[in-house]
Formats: C-alpha cells, structure tokens, sequence
C-alpha cells in the first residue's frame, strides 16, 4: 500500500484542524490510504482539548487584545500556543498499521519515525521514558496538581519526545474503532512560552516553568531552525522506518470538501466561540 505524505503550509487554526479530521472520517471510511500531514500555523493559534471549558482556561481579552485566535482540537490534552513549531498528524485506520494498534503500540510507531528524522538533523532526541534517568527524576520532582492545570507542554506524557529530560514534541491521539488520529507539535523556537499571557490566571511564571521544561530545534541545534529542513528529513524517516512507500501528495478536491463541511460545522469560530466541544 502507498501512503500518503502532505505538507499543506500555514493556514488558521480552523482550517488546519478541519483537515485533520477530514482526513481521518475519508480514511476510516476507507477513501483513502493512511496519510501524515506536516503544518503551520497563520497566524499562531492558541488551541484548547476537546473538552477544555475556554472560558475557565483563557483569558480570552487577553486573546482579543493581542488578536491570538482560539480554536478547539478534536482530540484532549491541553492549551498549546502554536507559534514557532511544525505540527505534524497521522490518520489510519487499526488494520493499516503494522504493529499492534493499542494508544502505545500506535504512540511509539509514531514516535519512531519523528526520532529519526530529528536525529538526522543532529537533535539527539529521545522517547520517553528512558528509564530511571534524569528526565524521570525532573518531571516526578514537578508539582502534579500544577501541571495538570498548566498548558500542555508543561508536563510530559509516556511516549513523548524529549532532550535531555526537557520536552520537544507534544503529541495527542484520538480513537475511534475504525482507527485512530494522532497530531502533534514538534517545537522549532521559544515562542510557545508565551502562553502564560493568555492562561487565565497566568503569569510570566508560566513561561519560566515552560523554559526549565521544555526545548527546541533552534536551542538543541544553537542556531535559526527552519521548518523545511525538518520535511525533509520526515519523509524520508516515515518511509524508511515504517517500511512504506510515501508517495508526497496535496489535498483533492473530495479532501477540500469534506474539510469545507467539517470547518462550518464544527471550527470555524464565530466571534470568540469555539463550536460544538462534543
């Protein structure tokens, strides 16, 4: 079977989330092979988990002022500032995959390939945990009330990506029993530390938390990231790890409509709205 590689550029956070819901109902229905998607955000976008309550997260003057739209993921997890980072999905349906399709089973198949390609950029990345090491004894030294308050990237999850115990990629799956979403932000810059001006309640604190917890390409690498670099390295780290050919592709027409629909329906704000959280 030939998977398909997407690299769809920078659009809003309503459209972009569109996509990845587009593309996993017309996989699941069988229209069309697995795919992962590369993306960025125009302009940087704060987006909330499913069922995150905007109103209780964000300080949403603070989001109007600053004109940073909000838009809501179809999968959990908490805030993100999308701001310096290649995001990346993966859609597919269970019998795809060639490994077993539990969320671990899925999480480090994932894993494996954005490993790889970043180790080829000279980022000596890691999937966590690694063992009794010390990125085990940082995140357990963490307040766990504090972070499961804080934005996303403030604690890290089992199958995630660090650097030297510091958190690199962000990832949250979805599941359905024809298949599975999973999407992801794989941090280029600093500028996701800034979310701490749009948490309610939030403070600068925020993001000196955020820079003791996490890292990036640009800081791992000591100099300016570019985001094509990465592509290339993802498609040639999909394709040599997962043992799949990656036929690199754009969005058809029947992709476009189904993502017009999705976006009406269910992201496209109104006002400072966030849709339907269900």
């Amino acid at each position: 079977m030939i998977w398909r590689f997407l690299d769809t550029g920078g659009h809003d956070g309503a459209f972009n989330m569109a996509v990845d819901e587009a593309l996993f109902r017309r996989c699941r229905a069988g229209d069309c092979p697995p795919v992962f998607r590369v993306y960025r955000w125009n302009p940087w976008t704060i987006s909330l988990g499913r069922m995150e309550d905007a109103a209780l997260r964000l300080d949403l003057a603070a989001c109007r002022k600053d004109g940073v739209p909000v838009v809501r993921r179809p999968t959990g997890g908490r805030a993100v500032y999308h701001a310096e980072e290649l995001t990346y999905s993966f859609v597919a349906r269970h019998s795809d995959l060639p490994v077993d399709s539990t969320i671990g089973g899925t999480y480090r198949f994932v894993a494996r390939a954005l490993v790889e390609a970043l180790r080829s950029l000279g980022v000596p990345a890691e999937i966590w945990p690694r063992g009794s090491g010390a990125a085990q004894s940082v995140w357990n030294a963490a307040g766990r009330g504090e972070l499961r308050r804080g934005p996303c990237f403030a604690s890290v999850s089992q199958y995630e990506i660090c650097v030297g115990g510091k958190k690199l990629v962000g990832s949250a799956q979805r599941r359905w029993p024809e298949g599975i979403l999973q999407h992801g932000s794989i941090l280029l810059g600093s500028a996701h530390r800034r979310i701490g001006r749009y948490l309610r309640g939030g403070s600068s604190a925020d993001g000196e938390a955020l820079a003791s917890r996490t890292t990036s390409v640009s800081e791992e690498l000591e100099r300016p990231a570019a985001a094509e670099g990465l592509v290339e390295q993802l498609k040639e780290a999909t394709a040599r790890i997962w043992n799949v050919e990656m036929e690199e592709d754009r969005l058809g027409p029947e992709d476009l409509e189904e993502v017009e629909k999705l976006r009406k329906l269910r992201y496209e704000a109104e006002g400072w709205g966030l849709g339907d959280p269900n």
